[in-house]
């Protein structure tokens, strides 16, 4: 009986820690924080999402970014998360984009959570955050590696020379005459570097030119080049415009151009293959220049003489240009570019037409083509298409000899009229300073008047008042005289008294 109850107690208590430990695991959420990248440099944007998950649907959460504004600024997103859930979800990403600001490690994460379910249970949550490192441009570019050396180049069953090492960047080898493809193998010192330009390649008689290009991880280029002699006991030759070339020998080399057939042409007593057309009676061989680079060119046996071949497609018209030997009145010399093919040109002043001078690869015709730069269509041309034009010069240039007339006629106008206006101005000048002179003399004439009146006054007032001077003294003169004569006449008188008195 006593087993029984502890039985049923161990029971009841099992089922018991279950039911809590499923009502845990049932009342939980994460939030997860991930981003696209680790590291950052400084002024770069860095992606960051943030999951909310959870087993039982989602009722509302909320929560605010937690981020170190030193070194990020958020330019993308909410900053502060309150969402409402439909009760059919159980989890929900957020997209936030951070600009980096500073050099250091920072995280970015979550704070201030509250999750529910949909029954409005308070739920548990683990927070997530990602650490992210930002660093300078320099020191990214300092933590680059700058390897951009091979650390293996072989040519398959040649010998290179010099033998191989990794500050040495130019090779040669010999290839038996019926070499017809080589194999150049390469392998890089840096895992990080790229490297192009191995692999298997087709050769012809003479020099082959192969460039391997390892570029490290910090973007520096290196260059390696193989230089692949295949043996050729009678090279053919040529010099075309100071530069050298030999001819082709192989077909497998070559690709013929469209409606041309292949032949064999005979250089210098040896067999070349070639191309033949006949409606333009061209034949095509190939020549190789000291790069390697191989072109057609069109060979006139009877004048032992190469030229480029070059086709340009216009219209459905295939068109090979020519020299211009035509002169056209009032054009110039010019070029246009058609198809990628440089064709020379005579042009009128900045018009959008040129005439060129081409054969017509389907009809074998030489032809002059008027040609529209703009609309990049051409029709025949024909001296009519110039008349419109050069009666429209005609007419400008005696409009042109009109205008320089009337503008000559008006200039001499003007010119009359200026000299008239400067005669006007210079007689009004000597007549201005006639006046001048005669006002100065005027001026001059009333000064001296003025001071011969002024003097004349002073002259006349001394004048008069010596006279009246010589008046006051007459006068005194007289009065004295009168004096003395009265003196005299009563000293006459006492003497007659005495007189009379002795008598």
């Amino acid at each position: 009986m006593n087993i029984k109850k502890l039985l049923i107690s161990i029971f009841i208590t099992l089922l018991s820690t279950f039911m809590i430990v499923n009502n845990v695991n049932a009342a939980s959420a994460s939030i997860s924080v991930s981003a696209n990248k680790s590291q950052v440099i400084v002024g770069d944007t860095v992606t960051v999402t943030v999951k909310i998950s959870s087993s039982e649907l989602l009722g509302s959460w909320k929560w605010s970014m937690d981020y170190n504004s030193s070194k990020f600024k958020m330019t993308s997103g909410e900053s502060t998360v309150s969402d409402p859930g439909d009760g059919k979800i159980k989890s929900k990403s957020y997209t936030y984009k951070f600009k980096a600001l500073a050099t250091g490690s920072s995280s970015i994460g979550v704070k201030n959570v509250d999750v529910l379910d949909w029954s409005e249970r308070t739920l548990s949550v683990s927070k997530g955050s990602k650490t992210i490192k930002v660093i300078s441009q320099s020191d990214y570019q300092a933590s680059l590696s700058k390897n951009n050396n091979l650390s293996s180049l072989s040519v398959e069953g040649l010998t290179l020379s010099p033998s191989f090492s990794s500050n040495t960047t130019e090779y040669k080898v010999e290839a038996n005459a019926n070499t017809n493809s080589v194999k150049i193998s390469a392998k890089l010192d840096d895992s990080k570097a790229d490297l192009e330009g191995d692999g298997t390649f087709s050769v012809t008689e003479g020099e082959n030119k192969f460039v391997l290009t390892v570029t490290a991880q910090n973007g520096s280029v290196k260059k390696y080049t193989v230089i692949v002699n295949v043996i050729d006991p009678n090279p053919i030759k040529v010099t075309i415009d100071d530069k050298e070339y030999v001819v082709v020998k192989r077909e497998a080399n070559l690709k013929a151009p469209e409606d041309y057939v292949k032949n064999e042409v005979i250089i210098d007593e040896q067999k070349v293959p070639g191309f033949y057309n006949e409606t333009n009676n061209f034949t095509l061989v190939g020549l190789k220049d000291t790069e390697g680079n191989i072109e057609l060119f069109i060979y006139d046996k009877d004048k032992n003489e190469y030229n480029k071949y070059t086709e340009a497609t216009l219209e459905q018209v295939k068109l090979y240009p020519l020299k211009m030997d035509k002169e056209i009145e009032n054009y110039s010399s010019s070029n246009e570019i058609i198809d990628n093919v440089n064709f020379e040109s005579l042009k009128l002043n900045d018009s959008n037409y040129s005439v060129i001078h081409a054969r017509n690869l389907d009809t074998g015709k030489d032809n002059y083509y008027l040609y529209d730069s703009i609309t990049k269509t051409l029709i025949t041309y024909t001296d009519e298409f110039i008349k419109p034009y050069k009666e429209k010069i005609t007419e400008y240039q005696k409009l042109i000899m009109i205008l320089v007339g009337e503008t000559i006629l008006i200039f001499l106008i003007l010119i009359g009229i200026l000299i008239n206006k400067v005669h006007k101005n210079n007689k009004k000048v000597k007549m201005l300073k006639q006046k001048e002179k005669e006002l100065k003399e005027k001026k001059e004439e009333k000064k001296v008047e003025e001071i011969v009146k002024t003097e004349s006054n002073d002259i006349k007032e001394e004048v008069k008042e010596n006279n009246q001077s010589s008046e006051d003294n007459k006068e005194k003169d007289n009065i004295q005289l009168s004096n003395e004569n009265i003196e005299i006449k009563d000293n006459k008188k006492v003497s007659k008294k005495k007189n009379s008195r002795k008598k």
